[in-house]
């Protein structure tokens, strides 16, 4: 729609809001489509799809509330321009953790994201990456495999 000045009127105000309420809306709709065949059962007695459900369905009740406070936001406000390097690397970390945990052990899964999401200190301050990664796998060593005693190998 344009207005008497042949301009574009912007119906949405706030778009990283609006984006994210697409998004939270999206994600809740999703999950409401995978739990679907899950036994719902009551509030009194709840099935293994009750509380996914509940929470998808809240999900997109916030995702459109953000919509909705998107258009009738009183400042006009532009999505700023973000480095996608931090994003792709943590996707990737996680990733090379999954599929490296079972074959070759939690210390050397940990090691390898640690190294895919430390990609600038490597270079910058190898000294502290050493010793921060040291720390962070013998906490998560101790954490999880001895405190909580998760079945997980260390090594291979």
């Amino acid at each position: 729609m344009t207005t008497e000045s042949g301009q574009r009127r912007h119906y949405v105000k706030d778009k990283p809001l609006f984006l994210s309420g697409l998004m939270f809306a999206a994600i809740g709709a999703l999950v409401l489509v995978l739990v679907r065949d899950y036994p719902m059962g009551k509030a009194s007695n709840m099935g293994p799809g009750y509380f996914p459900a509940a929470l998808a369905l809240l999900l997109c009740c916030i995702g459109l509330l953000s919509v909705v406070l998107s258009i009738k936001s009183a400042k006009q406000q532009d999505i700023p321009e973000w480095p996608a390097l931090p994003a792709i690397a943590i996707a990737a970390g996680v990733l090379a953790f999954g599929l490296l945990v079972t074959k070759f052990g939690l210390v050397i899964a940990s090691t390898v994201l640690l190294l895919i999401l430390s990609y600038n200190r490597i270079t910058t301050r190898p000294i502290e990456f050493i010793l921060l990664t040291i720390g962070l796998v013998a906490f998560a060593s101790f954490l999880f495999v001895k405190a909580l005693g998760i079945p997980l190998d260390l090594w291979p």
